[in-house]
């Protein structure tokens, strides 16, 4: 019998490996030799978020044959003088975070610039469970979001906090500059208990 190609997303890469969520759990996966030749740049090849169609090897393990064309993508610049650009993500949705509220004195210094990107701003403090809440509540049903932002600003105790685990590990905060240590080293999807989806960009 021939096996069909299954349905997943890309929820880490490892060099040219990649781990795919699926419906019955998750797989191992290589790109398919003669798909991995079709590709130009880096650009084009499967990253965090990706919906793939993959065989199956064995219940651990498949062949990504195609990827599913991107609704959205997050990049960046390569540091330093290159133009190169540097994929971080795809198929995500956007969501404006103020964190650590509970540091600063008056908030409204904060949002005002950021209402000249968006009127729709979360704002969360350690002290308070609110922000993290409404977070939640647009993170259901399939819906991805992705935390991106400087060392320190708090993207892997939000999680944390949504997740109601220790799924990431978090240094303290330096009173001195309320600075975390640089602890997010990776990228991976996580799925919410609500049916959501998160992402953890790699520094």
């Amino acid at each position: 019998m021939e096996n069909k190609l299954q349905r997943g997303r890309v929820a880490i890469v490892h060099g040219d490996y990649y781990r795919v969520l699926t419906k019955e759990g998750e797989i191992l996966a290589k790109l398919a030799g003669k798909f991995s030749e079709q590709f130009i740049t880096n650009l084009e090849l499967p990253t965090v978020g990706d919906w793939v169609f993959f065989q199956t090897i064995d219940q651990q393990r498949g062949i990504i044959q195609q990827i599913e064309p991107r609704i959205s993508k997050f990049s960046r610049k390569i540091a330093g003088h290159q133009s190169t650009e540097q994929l971080i993500a795809s198929n995500v949705e956007i969501i404006v975070v103020l964190t650590k509220v509970d540091c600063c004195a008056n908030v409204a210094d904060y949002l005002i610039p950021l209402y000249e990107l968006t009127t729709t701003i979360i704002v969360t403090g350690l002290n308070d469970d609110t922000g993290i809440l409404k977070i939640a509540s647009y993170l259901k049903n399939g819906k991805t979001g992705a935390f991106v932002g400087s060392s320190g600003v708090g993207k892997s105790t939000l999680v944390n906090r949504l997740v109601q685990n220790q799924q990431m590990a978090v240094s303290g905060i330096r009173l001195e500059d309320s600075k975390g240590r640089h602890t997010t080293t990776h990228r991976e999807l996580l799925v919410l208990s609500t049916g959501g989806i998160s992402l953890i960009p790699r520094k």
